[in-house]
């Protein structure tokens, strides 16, 4: 298919304009939450995720956290849950503390207007058909008018850890409710191919419907499956990969490597990591800034500056089936 899929897109009721990459913050990841967001919060204005979870339980001052112009609350599932996250390569062990939707809404409850905030639907443990889910989070979000809202769609059954595409395209008007339309990227689909042939899908479906509600991704913040998911329709990326490892290039490395490659030898550890964390902020600036000339000038040299294989995001695209200028 030859549609240009990327364009500039609004998160209601606000005039919050898309593209929109988000810096995450989570007491999952391999340094203290509390350290990181002191050190790092004043580097960011643009956006910000933030846990329900990391809220209630003190990881993150509750006072501190209107840091950008907006500030998505996630909902906290990620943390709740033990089971090893094979984005970061290892067992952590990790040991959640006591959550439930109930602490969820206490938390919500005390949010004030002091940003531009977008709340993220409930991440159940139980697995919902996509009506229900939608049913469910309509609920919670009436509660909250003022706010935006990011409908986290999910799978309906585990045994199958893909989101049922065929029942979301189906439910497509019942969605439009919500100013935002979420995935998670594992659940976006099994393979990266897979996962850009759904966007594209679910893209078509949108468009043809009328419907230019923008597409959040979770859990990703690589800069070249950025850039191919957004080239597929997608709007909004979030992520820990800034904090997690080292940008060369738009490459994710570790740290180590990253201070090898930049000639960091005799730096410590703690001001290497600084140096990275600021960086890769900066970095994530300058794409994002790349994807929203993209939207004015349909040219693919605006992103591919900013990928580590620009060739190979060109060509993922196009198995997937989609046609744009090089």
């Amino acid at each position: 298919m030859s549609i240009e899929f990327c364009r500039f897109r609004k998160i209601a009721p606000f005039a919050i304009e898309t593209s929109l990459l988000v810096p995450s913050f989570s007491s999952r990841g391999d340094v203290d939450l509390t350290y990181l967001f002191e050190l790092t919060s004043p580097y960011i204005s643009k956006a910000v995720l933030l846990s329900a979870y990391d809220i209630h339980h003190s990881h993150i001052n509750e006072r501190s956290i209107y840091v950008s112009d907006v500030v998505f609350i996630d909902s906290g599932g990620y943390e709740a849950r033990n089971v090893d996250d094979l984005g970061v390569g290892f067992s952590s062990h990790y040991q959640p503390k006591p959550w439930s939707l109930e602490r969820y809404r206490e938390v919500l409850d005390r949010i004030r207007p002091l940003a531009q905030v977008v709340l993220v639907s409930y991440d159940y443990k139980t697995f919902y058909p996509l009506p229900d889910q939608i049913h469910l989070a309509g609920d919670l979000f009436r509660r909250h008018a003022e706010f935006a809202s990011d409908f986290l769609c999910k799978p309906r059954s585990p045994d199958d850890p893909v989101i049922d595409f065929g029942e979301l395209v189906a439910n497509t008007d019942a969605v439009k409710q919500f100013s935002v339309l979420g995935l998670t990227e594992k659940e976006l689909g099994n393979s990266i191919l897979g996962r850009c042939r759904h966007l594209l899908r679910l893209r078509s479906a949108l468009s043809n419907g009328g419907l230019e509600i923008p597409i959040h991704i979770f859990g990703c913040l690589e800069p070249d499956l950025i850039a191919a998911y957004f080239l597929c329709g997608a709007d909004i990326f979030d992520g820990l990969s800034w904090s997690r490892y080292s940008f060369n290039g738009g490459l994710p490395i570790y740290h180590r490597v990253g201070a090898l490659v930049r000639d960091e030898l005799e730096e410590r550890d703690l001001e290497v990591l600084f140096k990275h964390w600021i960086s890769n902020l900066e970095a994530l600036d300058t794409l994002n800034d790349s994807m929203v000339r993209y939207c004015d000038t349909r040219s693919f040299a605006d992103l591919a500056a900013c990928c580590s294989n620009p060739d190979k995001v060109l060509s993922l695209i196009r198995k997937a089936g989609l046609e744009i200028g090089g």
